[in-house]
């Protein structure tokens, strides 16, 4: 069963957490529909957490009626209240070569198979709310839109 993220975020606070997390490297699929400045963004993808503490992540998203592929680099690390803190560089190319926009990444993780995310760029184009599910390794899917 879940925890509710309100109880989780309620405990990380209290500063009770277990120093024991569960592992994020592997396969996760994402998802974010939420209104920027009233616009609709809509998105999903799937991502990468490297035991080396990289990620990279495949997102395809529809933002002003314009569809686009967004490519995220960067690094991260898990600390002892199961708060994931990570950089990133955004591009619009597979080879890394395509425009450049820097940004935070911050995630509680809910248990082994769930993460809520927290992306922020520095000029404010990405300020959102993603779900992250880890995937099967043996069948991957899509995210579930719930």
């Amino acid at each position: 069963m879940k925890k509710p993220i309100i109880g989780l975020v309620l405990f990380l606070m209290s500063g009770l957490a277990l120093a024991d997390c569960p592992d994020i490297s592997g396969k996760w699929g994402v998802q974010i529909s939420e209104s920027i400045g009233g616009e609709q963004l809509a998105g999903v993808g799937r991502g990468t957490f490297r035991d080396n503490g990289t990620w990279v992540l495949k997102f395809y998203a529809s933002f002003e009626g314009n569809q686009e592929v967004i490519f995220f680099r960067g690094d991260y690390a898990v600390d002892s209240k199961c708060i994931v803190d990570g950089f990133f560089t955004v591009d619009d190319s597979d080879d890394g070569e395509g425009r450049e926009i820097i940004g935070e990444m911050a995630s509680i993780i809910i248990d082994e198979d769930n993460m809520f995310m927290v992306v922020v760029d520095e000029v404010g184009f990405l300020n959102s709310n993603v779900i992250a599910e880890r995937l099967s390794q043996a069948e991957p899917q899509p995210p579930q839109i719930k």
